[in-house]
Formats: C-alpha cells, sequence, structure tokens
C-alpha cells in the first residue's frame, strides 16, 4: 500500500471527501424537482447526511474551494475525481470561497442548504449572495464564506488571471450589477499596460467563444465605457493613454462589438448621467496599424472575412480610396499570423480581400425599404428636435419609476398606514407587511428607510396608542426573526459613512440585540469587522457590561480586548476580578490593555488587585508587569506607583519596587510622588545595608529626575543634613552627570 504524499489527503479521507461530493452532486439535480417528502429526494438527502457524517466524524472539516477542485483542511485528494471537479464547480458558481461543516446536519438541513445550491447563481446574488441567503435560510451547521474579489485583485500580479476571468465574466453576463471602485482602480492600473488590457479583451472573447453562450455586447461595451468615465472622474492625468488602450483592443474584439464601440456605444441607463464620449473619443484615437491588425486577427480567427466585418471596416475608414492601402497593410500583417501557413491562404486572402472592398446591402435591401429607413431617421430627428421636455426633466420622470424611488415610496406608505388606519384588521396587515419588510431593507442596506420603518414601529407599540399590545407582540416577532442576522451582516459590509446610521437602528432595536451582537464579535477574525461591531456594542453603555464574560473567552485577541474595554467602561471596581483575570492572558497586547484598564480606574480596591497579581501571578504575568511599569509614562499611573512604594514589600519584590522608583522620576511631579520618594531615601535598614543603599540612590535619582522645585529641595536638603547613607545618596545624584531639568518647572 502506496503512503500518502504530504500535502495530500490520506485515502480514506479522500474516499470520504468523493463519497460526500457524489452525494451532494446527485442530491443538488434533484432537490429542485420534488418535495421534499418524495422518498426519491428522502433517499438522496439521507446520503449526504451520513456521508457529510462520515467527513466530520473527527471534528470540524473545512472545504476550500477552487474553481475544479476541493481541499479538505487544505489538503487535495491524490488522484483527480469528476464529483469533487463537479462540486467545486457548482460552489464556485456560487463565489463560495470557503465551507467549514461543523458538525453532522440533519436531512431538512442539508434539504435548505442543497436547495440554496441548486438555484441560479444570478438569482442568489440579487438577493444578496450565497453567503447572505444561507443565513437567512438559518445557517445551522455550515459557514461559508466567499471569494473575496478584493484580494483577487491584489493578487493579480501573480497569476491571478482565473480570478479577473469570474469578475468580468460575471460582470459581462449580468450577473454583478457594478463593479466597485477598488476593482475599477485595479482595471484602470492594468489599461495603462495597452498590451495586458488587450490580452484581456481576447480573452473575454475566446472564453465566449468556447463557453457556447456568449458575453453581451452591451456588457463589454458598458465595462469599457465605466473604465473611462472612472479613469476620467479620478486619474484624469491618464484618460488619453486609457483612452489609446482601449482602442488598442480593437484587433481582438468581434466586429459587432467594434462596430457599436465606435458608433454607439453603451448608452446610460435610467437616472444614469451620460459619461464622457466613448465612441468618438476612440475614433479619434484609431490608427492605421489598428485598423489594419482588426482585419488580419478576424479573418484568422473567422477563417475568412464576414458581412459583419466589412460593415465594421467600412465603419473604421469611411473614405473607401483608403481601403486598398489598409488591405494591404493588413495583409502584411496576416502573414506572420499562423493562418499564413495554411495552404490555402493566399485564396482566402484574395477573397475577403474582395468582399471588404466591394461588399454593399443594396442586393439585401430594396429601395423602397431603403427609403423607408432613411425616412424613419428623420422623423426621429424630428421628434428630437421639437420635443417640448427637456432631457433634465425626462430623466427626473425616470427616476421616480427607479427601484429605489419605488422602494422608498413602499417603505413611506407603509409608515404612514401605521401611523392614520383605523380599522384593527386592516392595520394588523399593514403590521405583518413592515414586519417582513423591515428585515429586507436591511438586507439591501436600506438603513435609513428601515429606520423609519422601525421609529413608526416604536411609536405604535407606546402604552398611550390604541395598537400598543398588537405593535409590541410585532417587535417581539421582528426580533425573533431573520433581522438581527441581517443587521450583523450589515454591520460587517455597509461602508463606514452608514455604520453610525446601523448603529442607531440597533439601539432602536434595544438591549435585546446586545447578545446576539456579542456573540459575532466573539466569533469574529476579521479586523474591520471586530471594530465596527465593538463600536456598535459599546454604543450601548453600561447595559452591554453583562456580555463582556462571553467576550473575555473568545480566541480572538482582539475580542478580549473589546470585552476590557466593556469592563473599563462600565464596569468599575465591580471589573476587578475579571480583569485581574486577564492580566495573566498570553496575549501581552490583552495583558497591557488589562493593566491600563485597572490604572484608569484608580482606586485602593484597583491598585491592591495589581499588588496581588505581582504578589501571587505567574512569572510570566510579573515580567509583563515590570515591562509595562518601567516603560510607564502615563500621569494616571503616578497614584499606582506610590500605592506601591507605601504597601508593597520591597524586600520580596525589590525588582517591583524598583521599577516604580523610577517610573515615579519620569511622571512624579506631584507631592504625593515626591513624599514617597522621599520616605524611601529617608528609610534604611541597619541589617540590609547593601539593598538599603541600592534604594536610597534610586530614590535620589528620582527624585533628581523628577525636576519639580519640591524635589530639587528636598534633595539638596537630604545632601546637607540628612543622616550619612542618605547624604551619600542625595550627594552621588547630583553628582551625576546629565540635565538638569530648569528651575521652576
Amino acid at each position: 500500500m502506496t503512503e500518502p504524499t504530504p500535502d495530500a489527503l490520506a485515502p480514506d479521507a479522500a474516499a470520504r471527501l468523493a463519497d460526500f461530493a457524489r452525494a451532494c452532486k446527485a442530491a443538488a439535480r434533484v432537490v429542485t424537482l420534488y418535495p421534499a417528502t418524495h422518498p426519491a429526494i428522502q433517499a438522496s438527502l439521507g446520503r449526504v447526511a451520513d456521508s457529510g457524517a462520515r467527513l466530520v466524524a473527527d471534528g470540524p472539516r473545512t472545504l476550500t474551494v477552487h474553481p475544479d477542485g476541493l481541499l479538505l483542511d487544505g489538503l487535495a485528494a491524490s488522484r483527480p475525481d469528476a464529483a469533487i471537479a463537479e462540486l467545486a464547480d457548482l460552489l464556485h458558481r456560487h463565489l463560495v470561497g470557503e465551507l467549514t461543516i461543523v458538525e453532522g446536519l440533519a436531512r431538512d438541513t442539508w434539504h435548505a442548504f442543497l436547495l440554496l445550491l441548486g438555484r441560479p447563481p444570478q438569482d442568489v446574488r440579487a438577493e444578496g449572495g450565497f453567503g447572505q441567503a444561507w443565513l437567512a435560510a438559518g445557517g445551522a451547521g455550515i459557514e461559508v464564506k466567499l471569494v473575496d474579489y478584493a484580494e483577487v485583485l491584489r493578487e493579480r500580479e501573480g497569476g491571478g488571471e482565473s480570478g479577473w476571468d469570474r469578475i468580468l465574466a460575471d460582470y459581462l453576463e449580468g450577473e454583478r450589477s457594478e463593479l466597485d471602485d477598488e476593482t475599477m482602480a485595479a482595471l484602470a492600473d492594468l489599461a495603462a499596460d495597452a498590451t495586458r488590457l488587450a490580452e484581456l479583451a481576447d480573452r473575454i472573447v475566446r472564453s465566449a467563444e468556447e463557453s457556447g453562450h456568449g458575453i453581451r455586447k452591451q456588457g463589454v461595451l458598458r465595462l469599457l465605457q465605466s473604465l473611462a468615465d472612472f479613469v476620467a472622474r479620478h486619474r484624469p492625468a491618464e484618460l488619453d493613454r486609457t483612452l489609446r488602450s482601449i482602442a488598442g483592443t480593437i484587433p481582438r474584439l468581434t466586429p459587432d462589438l467594434v462596430v457599436e464601440l465606435i458608433t454607439t456605444g453603451a448608452p446610460a441607463g435610467p437616472g444614469e448621467t451620460p459619461g464622457i464620449d466613448l465612441p468618438g473619443e476612440v475614433r479619434a484615437r484609431i490608427t492605421d496599424d489598428t485598423v489594419a491588425a482588426f482585419v488580419a486577427q478576424s479573418v484568422a480567427r473567422d477563417h475568412g472575412a464576414t458581412a459583419r466585418l466589412a460593415q465594421a471596416f467600412q465603419a473604421l475608414v469611411p473614405d473607401r480610396e483608403r481601403h486598398p492601402e489598409l488591405l494591404e497593410l493588413a495583409a502584411g500583417q496576416a502573414a506572420v499570423l499562423p493562418i499564413a501557413r495554411e495552404p490555402d491562404f493566399p485564396d482566402l486572402w484574395n477573397s475577403a480581400a474582395h468582399l471588404l472592398t466591394t461588399y454593399s446591402d443594396a442586393p439585401y435591401v430594396s429601395d423602397e425599404y431603403g427609403r423607408e429607413l432613411s425616412t424613419a431617421r428623420g422623423h426621429a430627428v424630428d421628434v428630437e428636435r421639437v420635443g417640448d421636455d427637456p432631457p433634465e426633466r425626462v430623466g427626473a420622470w425616470l427616476a421616480t419609476i427607479s427601484d429605489d424611488q419605488v422602494r422608498r415610496l413602499d417603505a413611506e406608505l407603509l409608515v404612514d398606514l401605521l401611523r392614520i388606519e383605523t380599522r384593527a384588521e386592516a392595520w394588523r396587515k399593514v403590521l405583518d407587511t413592515a414586519i417582513a419588510h423591515l428585515p429586507q431593507l436591511v438586507l439591501i442596506e436600506r438603513i435609513d428607510l428601515a429606520q423609519g420603518l422601525l421609529d413608526a414601529l416604536r411609536q405604535a407599540a407606546d402604552p398611550s396608542h390604541p395598537r400598543a399590545a398588537e405593535a409590541g407582540a410585532g417587535l417581539e416577532r421582528l426580533l425573533k426573526g431573520p433581522l438581527v442576522r441581517h443587521v450583523i451582516l450589515a454591520i460587517r459590509s455597509v461602508p463606514e459613512t452608514s455604520l453610525a446610521a446601523l448603529s442607531r437602528l440597533c439601539h432602536t432595536l434595544g438591549p435585546s440585540v446586545i447578545g446576539p451582537l456579542a456573540e459575532a464579535l466573539s466569533a469574529e477574525s476579521q479586523p474591520s469587522s471586530i471594530r465596527r461591531l465593538r463600536e456598535v456594542l459599546l454604543g450601548f453603555g453600561a447595559a452591554g457590561r453583562s456580555y463582556a464574560d462571553s467576550l473575555r473567552s473568545s480566541p480572538n485577541p482582539a475580542v478580549r480586548r473589546t470585552a476590557i474595554e466593556l469592563l473599563r467602561a462600565f464596569g468599575g471596581a465591580d471589573a476587578l476580578p475579571d480583569l485581574a483575570g486577564l492580566l495573566d492572558d498570553a496575549e501581552p497586547a490583552v495583558q497591557r490593555e488589562a493593566l491600563r484598564a485597572i490604572i484608569q480606574i484608580g482606586s485602593d480596591d484597583a491598585y491592591a488587585t495589581l499588588e496581588g497579581a505581582l504578589k501571587s501571578g505567574s512569572s510570566r504575568t510579573r515580567d509583563a508587569i515590570m515591562q509595562a511599569l518601567a516603560a510607564s509614562r502615563d500621569l494616571r499611573a503616578a497614584p499606582l506607583f506610590v500605592h506601591i512604594l507605601r504597601h508593597s514589600d520591597h524586600r520580596a519584590l525589590e525588582g517591583i519596587y524598583m521599577a516604580a522608583i523610577e517610573a515615579l522620576g519620569r511622571i512624579g511631579s506631584d507631592s504625593d510622588s515626591i513624599a514617597a520618594l522621599q520616605e524611601v531615601l529617608v528609610r534604611g535598614e541597619w541589617w540590609a545595608p547593601f539593598r538599603t543603599a541600592r534604594l536610597r540612590l534610586a530614590a535620589a535619582r528620582a527624585l533628581r529626575a523628577c525636576g519639580a522645585d519640591a524635589a530639587r529641595e528636598a534633595l539638596e536638603a537630604a545632601a546637607a543634613s540628612g543622616t550619612r547613607g542618605v547624604r551619600r545618596a542625595a550627594r552621588a545624584a547630583l553628582a551625576e552627570p546629565g540635565p538638569r531639568a530648569p528651575r521652576g518647572t
């Protein structure tokens, strides 16, 4: 029996993965065809549940999704498997990058998951994406992470063409409504190199031909228009170079695309502001070499000239007298292409050149039909000229029926009906509609509309309202439904400018959302999401204190630091035992935050807590506290150091004692600090002369370093009239080289 390679799955694990993939693939095909109670469905779901349970028998397993395969906990099967590849492709189409199966799942859970997997990807993305849809369906037992397109773009220099192809294909096929600024910026960087942009265009066209489903022309034109508009807005100095790069893609495009690119372009959608005149700008930058390369590449790709190529050629070169010259130039470029090695190439090229120079649509369009076309164009121009409504008015009218405006009107209508409807049964229907509508508004990140609807529900729940009991019950239903899950998703994804509005929505929902927020925070790993959840949670004030315990036990150090913030902000002296426990945390940053929190509480109990940690804590804890004390320059810490000097045993904790003396020399210019240092300076133990000398010299140096007049006067008095050991330490400190603080500071 052969041993698996170190980077491959063990044979039994690979077999379990293959069985699971086959069961999922088979079930995904049938779950959408029959009711859940159908025997075929139950049999398929049973196989999925059994294979899934075997897969996670040893604990949670993570599936990493690649376009053509799956990794189980980072390892691949040593042999290709068609079922694994098909399941990977199905997940990849939904942009799933990683699945973590936490435990064996029931058939009903697998049924919900596979129903979602079997839906068209574009439909799922229209509802917020696979991750959000799965959470809305329950999300139990399977954690989903989607592909991070920003990361794909950051890695594109390292061979991330497949990521680019997926992003652009989704956009061109209409499955992505828009490309964000980060993606457009990356595309603009790519457009700076005309060759790379042309290669990308070539891949897009080639992919469309190989897939057989075709990429929409309007999508390609919209992509190029969006690129030009983005550069015009954000990088005007690079606009000319970008437009030349776009013109340079023409040889890689199909004749259909070229005709529309240089004539009509991509029209602006309803309510959109028209961008730059891309067809005109591209036409102005087309060179003879570009036209020749376009003709040569098209003839090579199609094995001859087509009527559409002839139309594109005539559109590119309206002056027919220049056609022979450009075709001769194109022949030279075609001669270096692989097609030129075919024996019939001379005849093929002559036939193509003849069609391109003689093509006319006259044989296919009668004179009468041609006159009708011309008349129709003329009528269109006349209507445009005599129209009474200016474009801005038409645009304003169209905006009133946009999806966003209709959504706003729906929300406003529900708010008004909640306030004015007096019929009991009708009001209940409005309430049910509002409760169903509000989570959807949060899911699509229309927080302003959701807030208005929630405010209306809160007003209806006021005891003075005649429907207060029903409204209160409705709010309880709202909180038990998917709303809170959608809120947590929105906290992670909304723009930074919308976070304050989302925080207000959470506070309007009330303290009942603190628990789910704390649970989400305790399991969160993304720094930006941790920060956002923390800000919302801290906004609840003291109500969030009771959830600090759950955060203290999080495996994520950043979450444990959030627990410290809650304890420090709202816990007061009651939080000292919890903070003391965090002083022994394995993460130094958590230890430092806990130490700062105890210092900021600043009570005698706080100092006693810290002293106890110094006496009884582990050596690592004591070392961490000593390092923090030695480096401290926080004026608020001075009372702590005074407490240590007056209450700690300098014999058992001499290192900490010395650190407190030195720290007071840096920050302790107040009377209590100076008095504490004086006490150390004059105190002596005849049975421990060397330790007494060390502590006295450290106190004298600290008095000299703090620079206050009172400290200097105390040091000079000690040098003049103290006991012999005190005089020696004071004079030694005064005689040491180094700048003294100016008198009067």
